[in-house]
């Protein structure tokens, strides 16, 4: 506003100096614009100028000089231009310009250092209106802050191309993820691709893009490929040998079990085959379809020997009994078929079903029959040939069933997840979830240790049946799977799926090595060694346990102390653990022996948490426990070369976690309802309180805290100016909080069962890891960054790993 033109020629026109003539004031002008001494002066007009070029170079009000915008103050350009502004608009005027032409010349020095388009037009200007003097100031001024302000602008698309590209990698993993937990390998690993670096590019990789990488490792099944429709059915021979599919292709095939390969292809349906059993001497195979037939195959000469046609729909389930003796069947027809295999006939008929059945299972003694239709589960004593019981579950309709292989325990696949039932009780044991989509399909393994589901969401999960909880999750189908089978050995499981192929998954030697198992109670807190193959974990069950982080087995249990174990921590020269404990004591082992070495005796209170700095020569507990609350607590500073206390601090209440900081100089204490404050390790003394902040971690560097507050958001703390910088919103309660090791991602666990990671330059979640039953107590990364360790409530301890190349 304080340039216009006159003829296309630049003024210099101060609006500020246009007063009213009413008005008693003893200064006009626009304020700073004008200097010290006053308008009307050559030089005073060259201070104007120089705001006015401040104004249009940086996009600043003029107030604000000589302040630089953050992304222009290392900029080379910009400081050479901000060094000619500051002597234009020096306040002593024997240290300012002396006049236009020696401002002219110092900005066409300034210009002549860039062969920009730009500039060399603003030279062609220039050159015209020099003989204007004051004005080819001005002029040079605007052509200038044009340029200025165009290479600001260029780097302002620059970041906020940036910002884009982080943006959309962020949505990219979340999507990723999903994908993944959908059964979708391919569509996951598409999105992985697309965001690996070029030479030269920026590499936005973090934790989640390498767990992601990790889940969609090699397909570790055998793919048996013929089917040109879905394949509904797989059943495997009492010799582990033949696998028997049954296709909506209207075929049954038979498969070599060891090689993959095609053995014969069973033509003889007119319909969709919907399922298929073997006799218990391998010398039959009955397929049932869509045909209301049953077709009874010899394995030896692959040709149809008998049929069945009483059924008047579809066949859907079909199973023999273990003797050989009877075939079972189950109908769209809403009936149940027993067949007696030496007559070949049809034995009874139980007709008084109201909806279709689809699926049926034998005892294993051979002396009970379950069947299904919608919401119903029917019990049959298959010697006298009568219903004997039945259930009803209203969770959902039942696609599958199973008996356990003792006849005590019956496995339902429903709609929204699995139900097992105690059979004499007549009672539901535990319904799991784990399955995104519908389960179809569920079978016990020979043993009757474990059981595998079938999903709508393309998965075939395998699962312990004493604890209850998924052993792994096999991903490899692009469709929904249909039918789940065990090898008689149980090392092989076998399924069928809309995607038209059989997989054969070796079980043999699977265990759960990224799920650790072994507290008999909730686990507290959790922590890796200084070289991250050791991970230690404190439980309600009075113990302390070590775990391999390779393999996931157990080490050692550590149990010395006689009440719930709080805290774990490594020494860092990862020979002796501290462990501390609501019996009021903390503890010292050897990692060597695994035999306990000290005892640090002196809280009279329950133990809740304690952290060892990171020289290992100081060691900082604290107590309080929730039915402890309303006592005072303790906080106590200890000498670990000798064992002693050094200070007992009492604190009002609970003392809920203990943090280093990096430098060990410093320690964040969390004070139950109350917040957090740092203290002084050296002095012992408080020297900052941050109230209304509850759970806290310290940034790898020290410059940042992420603390948890009132609203369930969280702070991200700039520690040196102690203000909150930043905050990520949140509408659950959290439980613990970690920083990657570089500090660019922050885990945040939630009393949910779930984690999100946060990428903290976006402040967006970048994925959430879903697999404990109960709250999760402890988030910790293991020193190199490729781990991170849960802990829940749930009893377990998971390993969420992400190795690099």
């Amino acid at each position: 506003s304080n340039i216009i033109f006159v003829d296309g020629v630049p003024k210099l026109a101060d609006i500020g100096l246009v007063a009213d003539a009413s008005e008693a004031r003893s200064f006009v002008g626009t304020e700073g614009f004008i200097p010290p001494e006053g308008p009307g002066a050559a030089q005073a007009d060259l201070y104007s100028l120089g705001k006015v070029l401040y104004e249009i170079s940086t996009g600043r009000d003029r107030r604000d000089f000589p302040v630089l915008p953050d992304d222009l103050a290392e900029d080379e350009t910009m400081l050479e231009l901000n060094a000619v502004i500051l002597k234009t608009c020096k306040n002593d005027l024997r240290q300012r310009y002396q006049s236009a032409a020696e401002l002219e010349a110092d900005l066409a020095l300034l210009q002549s250092g860039h062969s920009v388009k730009r500039l060399q037009v603003v030279e062609r200007r220039l050159a015209v209106a020099t003989k204007f003097g004051f004005a080819v100031a001005a002029l040079m001024i605007v052509g200038l802050g044009a340029y200025v302000f165009l290479f600001w602008q260029k780097r302002q698309i620059a970041r906020e191309k940036k910002i884009a590209e982080r943006l959309l990698y962020v949505a990219d993993m979340n999507l990723a993820h999903q994908a993944l937990e959908a059964g979708n390998v391919v569509r996951a690993k598409t999105l992985l691709a697309a965001h690996e670096p070029n030479a030269g590019a920026e590499d936005l990789r973090g934790f989640e893009w390498f767990h992601v990488k990790y889940l969609c490792r090699d397909d570790p099944s055998r793919a048996f490929r013929g089917h040109e429709g879905a394949v509904n059915a797989v059943a495997v021979s009492p010799d582990g040998k033949l696998v028997a599919s049954g296709s909506a292709d209207q075929t049954v095939k038979i498969w070599n079990l060891q090689t993959g390969q095609l053995v014969t292809n069973l033509v003889g349906h007119s319909g969709s085959v919907n399922c298929v059993s073997f006799s218990s001497d391998g010398i039959v195979l009955a397929s049932g379809g869509s045909d209301h037939t049953i077709n009874l195959w010899s394995l030896a000469t692959h040709q149809i020997i008998h049929a069945f046609t009483n059924h008047t729909a579809a066949v859907n389930a079909l199973a023999f009994s273990p003797d050989g003796r009877w075939l079972a069947s189950g109908s769209e027809d809403h009936s149940l078929r027993l067949w007696d295999m030496v007559s070949r006939r049809e034995s009874v008929a139980f007709t008084d079903y109201t909806d279709r059945l689809r699926t049926l299972s034998f005892s294993g003694d051979g002396r009970q029959l379950a069947t299904t239709d919608d919401y119903v589960v029917r019990i049959y004593d298959i010697v006298q040939q009568q219903q004997i019981t039945n259930f009803f579950d209203q969770a959902g309709w039942i696609a599958g069933i199973a008996f356990s292989p003792d006849g005590t325990s019956l496995a339902q696949a429903q709609l929204r997840g699995v139900v097992l039932w105690d059979v004499a009780g007549q009672k539901v044991i535990t319904r799991l979830k784990g399955h995104s989509a519908g389960v179809g399909s569920v079978v016990f393994s020979p043993d009757g240790t474990r059981f595998a589901t079938g999903s709508q969401d393309t998965t075939v999960r395998l699962w312990d049946f004493v604890s209850k909880q998924t052993i792994t999750t096999f991903k490899g189908h692009t469709g929904a799977v249909n039918s789940v089978v065990f090898s008689p050995d149980g090392k092989t499981l076998i399924s069928g799926s809309d995607d038209q192929t059989v997989k054969a998954w070796d079980v043999s030697a699977l265990r759960e090595r990224d799920v650790l198992r072994g507290h008999k109670e909730g686990v507290y807190r959790i922590s890796f060694s200084p070289d991250d193959k050791i991970l230690a974990s404190a439980s309600r069950d009075n113990t302390a346990k070590l775990w391999d982080v390779e393999s996931g087995q157990e080490l050692a249990t550590l149990s010395n102390h006689t009440g719930f174990v709080t805290g774990v921590t490594f020494a860092p020269d990862g020979k002796t653990l501290y462990s501390c404990s609501v019996d009021r004591s903390i503890r010292s082992w050897d990692l060597g022996t695994r035999k306990q070495t000290g005892l640090f005796s002196g809280h009279t209170k329950p133990i809740h948490c304690l952290a060892l700095s990171p020289d290992g020569r100081t060691l900082v507990s604290g107590t309080g426990w929730w039915n402890d609350m309303l006592t005072p607590s303790e906080l106590i500073f200890w000498d670990v070369p000798s064992g002693k206390p050094l200070t007992n601090i009492a604190q009002e209440v609970m003392i809920h976690s203990i943090e280093f900081f990096p430098d060990g100089k410093t320690v964040v204490i969390h004070l139950e309802e109350i917040g957090d404050t740092l203290w002084d390790v050296a002095w012992r003394q408080i020297l900052l309180r941050l109230k209304d902040r509850f759970y806290v971690a310290v940034s790898p560097d020290g410059r940042s805290l992420a603390v948890a507050g009132p609203n369930n958001e969280i702070g991200l703390w700039d520690v040196g100016s102690r203000r909150i910088a930043a905050t990520l919103p949140s509408d659950v309660t959290h439980w613990a909080l970690a920083f990657t090791p570089d500090g660019k991602r922050l885990a945040v666990s939630h009393t949910t069962g779930q984690v999100k990671l946060w990428d903290l330059e976006t402040r967006r979640d970048t994925v959430t890891l879903s697999a404990h039953d109960g709250g999760v107590t402890s988030v910790v990364f293991s020193h190199d960054g490729q781990t991170l360790a849960t802990s829940s409530m749930d009893y377990t301890i998971r390993l969420w790993r992400a190795p690099r190349p």
